[in-house]
């Protein structure tokens, strides 16, 4: 079961790589900014080497500033979270108490496309266009494919949202490779 939530939280955090087919129904230009993007609950569905994977979470955005990913597979309660900052990204296991900090600049050199703030956020804009299939985001990964797609239940915008930052200095800081062989 561990190894399953870190394989997702893995494709997660390559899932901010680029959508699989063009944007066409929703652009960031076209749209009206929203200040904050939140769910209440969403049903992610990864796809490693062609096996589907299903988890539930949350996703809480504030534009232009950070995007929080929190993984919850049994009865609400948080596993995982991926923040993802304008210039850095945190990986989080809040159960065993450990997180890394891999740089964009180390992640855009593992993941093909490449992945960054901006485009995370933009992928939300197209989850919020009104259509019934989720947009799936494919990435590479080394000699890894998979592709993610989430099902939010009820998306909020511009509602007041309190990303509560973790006390990181009560983790323990493990290189990415590190954290991966430890499971």
């Amino acid at each position: 079961m561990k190894k399953a939530m870190y394989i997702l939280l893995t494709a997660l955090v390559m899932a901010g790589c680029s959508t699989s087919r063009s944007l066409t129904k929703m652009s960031p230009s076209a749209a009206k900014p929203w200040t904050t993007w939140q769910t209440e609950r969403i049903e992610a569905t990864i796809t490693l080497d062609g096996t589907p994977m299903w988890v539930n979470g949350s996703v809480q955005s504030v534009y232009d500033s950070v995007i929080v990913i929190s993984v919850k597979p049994i009865l609400g309660i948080e596993a995982f979270r991926i923040e993802f900052h304008q210039d850095e990204v945190y990986i989080i296991d809040r159960i065993a108490m450990r997180y890394t900090h891999p740089s964009y600049k180390y992640l855009n050199h593992v993941l093909k496309p490449h992945m960054s703030l901006q485009s995370l956020q933009h992928w939300l804009m197209e989850q919020n266009s009104g259509s019934d299939s989720p947009t799936p985001l494919s990435y590479k990964a080394m000699d890894k494919e998979g592709s993610i797609s989430i099902r939010p239940e009820r998306i909020i915008l511009d509602s007041p949202i309190r990303v509560v930052p973790l006390r990181l200095e009560t983790y323990q800081e493990l290189s990415i490779t590190e954290m991966l062989k430890q499971l």
